[in-house]
């Protein structure tokens, strides 16, 4: 009898313990919340401290941006130079760019860009967010 009584006065005060008094529920929910900061930290910390890595997709497009060229290239007004700039896009087929703008007049729409020779549609994948097609080189806006 003297076990029963003791493990239950025991019982009483690891209850008193570990349960918070009435209107101090709040404290608990506290600590819960540190332990699991506490458990997470190695997760938190490098984005507290500002060095966490971006994301592979923010990397990828990093990478492909060319830093010495800004915007995008006009296909009817950028030079041989400029295409060459274009990704997937060698001197060569710049200068047949070039050579056919020459020949066959500016181009309306970047998907016009398929005329030239050696331009397909996985070259216009590859370079559709960097062209646009703006007036041809030498037209002038005029009042009417």
């Amino acid at each position: 009898m003297r076990l029963a009584s003791r493990l239950r006065t025991a019982g009483a005060r690891l209850g008193e313990l570990l349960l918070p008094p009435e209107g101090e529920a709040w404290l608990v929910g506290l600590m819960v919340a540190l332990l699991l900061l506490g458990a997470l930290r190695h997760r938190i910390e490098p984005w507290l401290a500002g060095i966490a890595e971006p994301p592979p997709a923010v990397l990828a497009a990093a990478q492909r941006v060319d830093p010495t060229r800004f915007g995008r290239v006009d296909l009817n007004r950028a030079t041989a130079a400029e295409l060459a700039s274009l990704p997937r896009i060698g001197p060569a087929l710049a200068a047949r760019i070039v050579a056919d703008r020459a020949a066959r007049g500016p181009f309306t729409t970047t998907a016009d860009l398929d005329r030239v020779r050696g331009v397909g549609p996985g070259i216009l994948a590859a370079i559709r967010a960097e062209i646009t097609v703006g007036p041809a080189a030498g037209d002038t806006l005029q009042a009417e």
